[in-house]
C-alpha cells in the first residue's frame, strides 16, 4: 500500500508526536502533562509554542532504540507538517483541539 500524505496547520502550537514503547509513552504523557501539554492520540501531543524545545526534550527524556519523537516546530504564523497513513485508513484520521 502506498501512504497518502496530509498536512497539517495548527496555530500557536506545538505538535510532538512519539513513536515509542508503552513504558516510554506512559512517562512521555505523565511529563507531557507537567509542561502543559494536552494528548490529541494515542501517542500524540499538542502544547502552546511558548513551550520551549529544550523543556520538550527534557519532558521526553531519554528514548530506546528505534524510538522517535517528531515534533513540528512554530514558524512565523503557523506550524505545518505532514503525516504519511495508510490509504483508506479505517475511521479515518481524527486530531482533536
Amino acid at each position: 500500500m502506498n501512504p497518502e500524505h496530509f498536512k497539517i496547520r495548527i496555530e500557536g502550537h506545538r505538535v510532538l508526536i512519539a513513536v515509542a514503547g508503552d513504558d516510554a509513552l506512559a512517562r512521555i504523557q505523565v511529563s507531557m502533562q507537567e509542561v502543559g501539554g494536552r494528548p490529541v492520540g494515542p501517542s500524540a501531543w499538542l502544547c502552546d509554542e511558548s513551550v520551549s524545545v529544550q523543556r520538550l526534550s527534557e519532558a521526553v527524556g531519554e528514548l530506546g532504540e528505534n524510538e522517535v519523537i517528531y515534533l513540528a516546530g512554530a514558524g512565523a504564523e503557523r506550524i505545518e507538517f505532514g503525516l504519511l497513513v495508510a490509504p483508506r485508513t479505517e475511521g479515518g484520521i481524527i486530531i482533536t483541539l
